[in-house]
């Protein structure tokens, strides 16, 4: 089953689309393991990598589960929650009053260089961005761009495009398609307490967005902490599976 090269949502996310509705319609039976990495690699016309990538997605959303030494198998717990929205409401988000606190080259943390992509010794751009509404501090948000991006937006450049996703999208060339977000309650780290005026060890809301092309190519990552009280973010839901009319 040859995967459609032209469509937009990277190959690792097709094949775990695939699987997951394979799982939920009963086609595995939960005693056995899941088609080894060499046959799913072959049915799917992709690499190891590629299929990994997509075992993960499965792993998190706990649909499936590895045990060493015996393979992949249907886990036995609920499935996770994970919600699908609309990239361009996220990228399109007017960042009306910044103010740039820091725009420099810097070897990124580990975490953070795998989030890339790219060697942790390898050093990446960095910039900072205070984010106030009326007055009011809102976010900072520390963005990093992977070395594959190559032409760097400008700070003129993302005050004209309104974002810095979209200016990088833009300056670069490359087609952001998707992008994956985690949101976490962390305590404040006194360099960001700072930039928020509040206390260090506050708790506050902290945000990872992960940027990918078509071909899975990560452009950027977003790490944004949100102030605990001068914000309120409101979201509408909608399902991805298709309804049925009673009667």
């Amino acid at each position: 089953m040859p995967l459609v090269q032209s469509n937009p949502t990277p190959l690792y996310f097709q094949v775990q689309d695939d699987l997951a509705r394979r799982i939920r319609s009963g086609q595995f039976r939960r005693e056995d393991p899941l088609p080894n990495e060499q046959d799913l690699c072959k049915f799917y016309d992709v690499s190891r990598v590629t299929l990994r990538k997509a075992i993960d997605g499965l792993v998190e959303a706990n649909l499936v589960v590895r045990k060493r030494g015996l393979g992949t198998f249907l886990a036995s717990g609920p499935a996770q929650f994970k919600f699908r929205g609309l990239l361009d409401d996220m990228m399109s988000v007017k960042e009306r009053d910044r103010e740039f606190v820091r725009d420099e080259q810097i070897v990124p943390a580990p975490d953070v260089a795998d989030l890339l992509q790219t060697d942790p010794d390898n050093p990446v751009r960095r910039c900072d961005i205070l984010v106030r509404e009326d007055g009011k501090t809102i976010a900072y948000t520390s963005y990093h761009i992977a070395p594959v991006v190559g032409a760097l937006p400008s700070i003129d450049d993302v005050h004209a495009a309104g974002s810095f996703s979209l200016a990088i999208q833009k300056s670069s060339g490359m087609q952001i398609v998707c992008a994956d977000l985690e949101v976490a309650p962390v305590a404040a780290a006194a360099s960001v307490a700072h930039y928020l005026g509040i206390d260090p060890g506050t708790p506050i809301l902290e945000s990872r967005r992960v940027y990918f092309t078509g071909d899975g190519q990560v452009t950027h990552v977003a790490l944004a902490c949100y102030h605990p009280g001068n914000g309120r973010y409101r979201f509408r839901l909608f399902s991805s599976e298709p309804r049925t009319s009673a009667g």
